[in-house]
């Protein structure tokens, strides 16, 4: 009797199991925000870096057609990317990427661009500003090479 019943409880539980539903957590939402472990940015970490090599957070140069987002464990790196891609790729960086807190240094005209008043630039420059605000990044603004 007890084998019996135990089989019947045993074959109920795997029956509403094989019907539940997994619950997943949605992804897009996870993608579009950094690790809450980066604090917010602390300007007295980075105020007196006046030289792009020793600036140590996330990089952007501006370009006409994108932007190229540098990173000190890969500086090599030069690949542009479109705005689209841009937050997705802040996110993907480690934790360790983000020493001065949530702050991205940027640089207009960076690049093949002629310079800050090319209309391209102007526009990513917009775009970008939009993007960082929304994920609550604060941005060091340098001047154009």
């Amino acid at each position: 009797m007890r084998i019996g019943l135990f089989v019947f409880g045993l074959a109920i539980c795997l029956g509403v199991m094989s019907r539940a539903e997994t619950w997943q957590v949605p992804t897009t939402a996870l993608q579009e925000k950094l690790d809450t472990r980066i604090p917010a940015a602390d300007a007295a970490k980075y105020r007196s870096v006046r030289n792009a090599q020793d600036w140590l957070n996330p990089y952007v140069l501006l370009q006409k057609n994108g932007v190229v987002l540098i990173n000190r464990a890969n500086r090599s790196d030069r690949t542009p990317i479109s705005i689209d891609e841009l937050r997705q790729a802040l996110v993907r960086l480690p934790v360790s990427a983000w020493p001065y807190g949530r702050v991205v240094g940027v640089q207009d005209g960076g690049g093949p661009s002629p310079g800050p008043d090319d209309e391209g630039v102007k526009r990513n420059h917009r775009a970008v500003a939009e993007i960082l605000k929304a994920m609550d990044v604060a941005v060091n603004w340098w001047a154009p090479i």
